[in-house]
């Protein structure tokens, strides 16, 4: 005999008696099994939805908290950022005119040495002057 049909006959359901079961026996057990299976699932299904409803709160709820705080700092950096930009312009128009004065400067100190120089030749033709009297 077959390890097949020795199983068959093992669970055969003529075999009511001996030590093994019943294809109806395990039919039975394997149906309760899906039915606790399916119980199982749908008692998780709800949990889930539930869940699901919890967490659309909370995210709705983040999402609110999220967008006051982004309108909170730009009421808050707006001003800022003018403020700093402003600053810079401010900055660069100094640059500028510290640039300008600095041709300047080298211009007069350029004209110094110039009026520097004749009068030093104009002192010592004082001297010879003031030499020959």
């Amino acid at each position: 005999m077959s390890e097949d049909e020795e199983t068959t006959k093992r669970l055969s359901p003529e075999t009511s008696e001996g030590d093994g079961r019943t294809i109806d026996d395990l039919f039975r057990l394997v149906q309760s099994s899906f039915d606790f299976l399916r119980g199982r699932i749908e008692s998780l299904e709800g949990e889930f939805r539930a869940h699901r409803v919890e967490f659309e709160a909370h995210r709705a709820e983040f999402i609110d908290f999220r967008d006051k705080v982004d309108l909170r700092l730009l009421k808050m950096t707006t001003p800022l950022s003018e403020t700093l930009e402003a600053i810079r312009v401010e900055v660069r128009q100094v640059g500028e005119r510290q640039d300008v004065f600095a041709v300047e400067f080298a211009d007069l100190k350029r004209i110094v040495r110039k009026i520097d120089h004749k009068l030093g030749g104009l002192s010592s033709d004082m001297y010879d002057i003031k030499a020959d009297l």
